[in-house]
């Protein structure tokens, strides 16, 4: 995970160079959906190597059969993933998993348009 914040930070530095190339910014454009697809990778073998490592304490519940029972079910339900031993941390690796996928769709959009001169 901390190489990966290392490949944003390359990134962010970069998006502000190219915000500020006032000629050629097609050629500036090129490297951010690299950046990202690479901070992702990064994050997506963080996130693995963490579920493997702590699959026990990873609660997997059939929601819908929970939800379907009676109402005081599913709070008990929600109660024990609440109660969940994995940290937040977990989830904001996620989170930002999933951002990252997002900066890989947006940066491929920006390289289109760059091409182009829009």
């Amino acid at each position: 995970m901390c190489l990966a914040l290392i490949v944003e930070v390359i990134a962010l530095i970069w998006t502000i160079i190219s915000i500020c190339a006032c000629c050629c910014k097609q050629c500036c454009v090129f490297l951010l959906p690299i950046l990202a697809l690479i901070a992702s990778l990064l994050l997506a073998i963080a996130v693995i190597v963490f579920g493997i490592n702590n699959k026990n304490f990873i609660k997997d519940y059939d929601w819908s059969r929970a939800l379907d029972q009676d109402f005081d079910k599913a709070i008990k339900v929600i109660s024990e993933v609440a109660k969940s031993e994995v940290g937040y941390s977990f989830y904001l690796a996620c989170g930002a998993l999933a951002a990252t996928v997002v900066d890989i769709i947006i940066g491929a959009l920006a390289q289109t348009l760059a091409k182009h001169c829009l």
